[in-house]
């Protein structure tokens, strides 16, 4: 065999045992690879339930709906836990989904924005707590109105100065279902006080009054030579960057607030109640917001971080009263006692909306339910929903036997 020949062959791959070594190691890798996919076939045959994958105030938000609520957003935040979601749809008509950044109306939640614009200006020098409301307005305004000569700034914003609630009388729930798009003027909504007797002489008892509210809101249009929902923009909304909050009447707002829905009769026969919330634009209640806009505006009350003067919070909490089982009222602003701790928060109905804000200072936790459906079945709804998702974000022994919201608040 010639040289050449010889190095050929010696050469050549099949005659060296570096072949076999490349033959094993393929085969290895082969093996290896048709496990990996052999497990990935089964983990795509056998996938982990939708439940288990889901976060559990997901699932109480779609039992909610699944029960009737027509929707609702739920709103986490904490340390350890942040939960944003929705369920539900924003029109039934059209068949439009809730989204996590729905705008709903607050109700009576606008009392709170409305009481820390009122002591920016207490913490300026340009209005007083204690002076009394018959010298700051004119006379016009509060003609038949049973005040007493001491009702003042403080009384009206911890709802102890007396002075009738309009919405209490008949004559304006006839009115609302007879014409719910009806454009109200403050002055036709104070008539619908006057002539009415106050409930108790100021500081001595504790009623809620929308009255009060509208009072206060023309006290600070009056102070400020502008309508004060400009002041709460550029004051409060604009420093902590609320950038989904607003004040009636809004073009934006007005576009895209919600269907709220109210079951009048308790039979699931639903009616539509956006006209009326559009027309619930005053002191009393006139804020449009989502969840999250909400939860931030009440946590920085409670934590001041240089956006709002720290007197605010410390005037809000400086008098509490004891308004319901388990809480407490200060100006604009009331105090839960729950089985979690205390929270702070308010809390607000308006036919077809409800809303719910609390938050918990020891647990640095807020917890915010916004609903589009209120009356019969579906309050128990959505206090049946409060309670849980709190128990969700604040575990404690037990659950808290009611409902620790605003409830039957206008």
């Amino acid at each position: 065999m010639s040289e050449i020949g010889s190095r050929a062959r010696s050469e050549a791959p099949w005659d060296t045992p570096r072949w076999l070594q490349l033959v094993a190691m393929l085969g290895l890798v082969l093996c290896m690879l048709s496990l990996l996919l052999g497990c990935q076939q089964l983990a795509t045959d056998n996938p982990p339930p939708a439940e288990a994958r889901r976060d559990p105030i997901q699932n109480l938000l779609d039992e909610a709906v699944a029960k009737g609520l027509p929707g609702a957003v739920v709103y986490v935040e904490g340390p350890n836990r942040r939960f944003l979601g929705a369920s539900g749809l924003a029109d039934r008509d059209t068949g439009t989904p809730l989204s996590p950044e729905s705008l709903f109306h607050t109700a009576s939640n606008g009392k709170t924005y409305v009481a820390a614009a009122a002591l920016l200006l207490v913490d300026q020098g340009r209005l007083s707590l204690d002076r009394p409301i018959q010298q700051q307005l004119p006379e016009s305004l509060l003609r038949r109105l049973d005040l007493a000569p001491e009702v003042s700034l403080r009384h009206l914003l911890s709802h102890t100065s007396g002075v009738y609630n309009y919405s209490d009388n008949p004559a304006y729930t006839q009115a609302v279902m007879a014409a719910p798009d009806r454009y109200w003027s403050v002055e036709e909504l104070l008539e619908l006080a006057r002539g009415q007797p106050a409930k108790f002489a100021a500081g001595q008892g504790w009623s809620y009054s929308n009255t009060a509210y509208l009072l206060v809101g023309q006290l600070l249009d009056h102070q400020l030579g502008q309508p004060h929902q400009r002041f709460l923009q550029e004051r409060i909304l604009d420093p902590l960057h609320l950038q989904h909050t607003y004040p009636l009447p809004n073009t934006k707002a007005e576009a895209g607030l919600v269907h709220g829905y109210l079951d009048v009769d308790g039979n699931g026969d639903l009616e539509d109640a956006r006209p009326l919330a559009l027309t619930q634009g005053f002191a009393d209640g006139g804020i449009v917001s989502t969840a999250e806009d909400l939860g931030r505006f009440f946590k920085a009350l409670v934590r001041p971080s240089g956006e709002l003067a720290p007197s605010v919070w410390r005037e809000m909490l400086g008098n509490l009263r004891p308004s319901q089982p388990q809480r407490r009222y200060g100006l604009g602003i009331r105090e839960f006692s729950t089985p979690h701790g205390l929270a702070y928060g308010h809390g607000g109905r308006l036919p077809g909306y409800a809303s719910e804000v609390f938050y918990f200072p020891v647990q640095d936790v807020t917890v915010v339910v916004l609903a589009n459906g209120t009356d019969g079945p579906l309050e128990a709804l959505v206090e049946h929903l409060t309670e849980q998702v709190i128990a969700f974000a604040l575990p404690a022994p037990h659950i808290a036997s009611r409902s620790h919201s605003g409830a039957h608040e206008q």
